[in-house]
Order: structure tokens, then sequence, then C-alpha cells
């Protein structure tokens, strides 16, 4: 059973790693009341594995001109919508940065975390999480800037009692003035 207190912590920590993925380029993040919100016919999927929990994180796009544009435009390219291929690289990539924040976040709490490499799945198979007995299934958007959304899942499955605080929020170190460090 996944408490309360992980469920938030899960939440925050998801936050956290899509604003720095989508760095000055994400204007709002939150959850949908359900899958039939979740727009997207494909999907990047990745997984974090700790001792007590795996964890699969699904980045939701459509492989169409659109998203090419999107990306094309986060990425510096201006209006260019690169190949079919050139998007699946691209999705690939965000849902990579997002897994990895995601797993430096966890890993201020657990000890021994392994990631996947990203895998495209069809939306289909994501009706399916459920028969995986998640004990935390939850779905959200992301708002971009330029009114573009896209859309994650969070499916987590966890092996007995799971509850934890999230990790502290990371504050800009402080700057050390006239400091000489021996090494």
């Amino acid at each position: 059973m996944i408490g309360h207190r992980a469920r938030m912590a899960f939440d925050q920590m998801l936050c956290a790693s899509m604003r720095s993925t989508f760095a000055g380029a994400l204007a709002g993040f939150g959850p949908v009341d359900g899958f039939e919100q979740v727009s997207g016919q494909r999907a990047v999927m990745l997984s974090v594995a700790g001792c007590s929990f795996r964890l699969m994180l699904f980045l939701h796009f459509d492989a169409d001109a659109q998203t090419r544009a999107l990306l094309a435009r986060l990425k510096g390219l201006g209006d260019a919508a690169p190949s079919p291929q050139w998007l699946l690289d691209a999705m690939s990539e965000y849902g990579n940065l997002g897994c990895g924040a995601l797993k430096r976040e966890l890993g201020q709490v657990f000890a021994c975390l392994g990631m996947s490499t990203p895998h495209i799945v069809d939306r289909e198979s994501l009706r399916h999480l459920g028969r995986l007995r998640p004990g935390y299934l939850r779905h959200y958007r992301l708002d971009l800037d330029g009114g573009e959304r896209l859309h994650l899942s969070l499916c987590v499955c966890e092996q007995g009692e799971l509850d934890f605080d999230p990790p502290p929020t990371q504050q800009a170190p402080a700057e050390a003035a006239g400091e000489l460090e021996l090494f």
C-alpha cells in the first residue's frame, strides 16, 4: 500500500522533474481526472526500479506535424518540422530527461535505483495498467507556452508498505566569497 505522504511526494517530485525538463517552457502542471482526458496515441515509457517499488512514467504524444513543430520550437529549431523518426527520438529524449530528473529526486530518499531506456508504446496498451495492480496510478497535463499540451501518466507498483516524505526542495548553493578550497 502506498501512503498519502508518498503519493504527495511522487506528485511533488514529478512536478519538479518536469519543471527542469521543460525549463522555461512549462506554463502549468497538474492532475487530470482520468485516462479519458489524456491525449496522444503513443507514449514514451520509462521506468525506475528500487528495492521496494517499480515506477513507470509515460509521456504521451501524437506522431503528427503539430507535435514535430512543437518539439522543433522547444529545441530552438524554429518552425521546421523534422522527420517522423526525429520526433520519436526527441520525445524519447524528453522522456529520458524527465525520468532521469525524477530518479535524481527519488535518489534523495531511496538508495539503489535503476532506470530503463525509453520505449515507445501505443495508447491502447496503457488501458491495461490496472492489471499490474498499481498502488498509485495518476495522469497529468503539461501546459506549455504557446498553448500546447502534453500528458503524463505515472504508475507505481510497490512491494509492501511504501510511505515517505518528499525530499527538501533544492536550494541554490550559497556563493562563497574569498574562500580558498584545498583538495
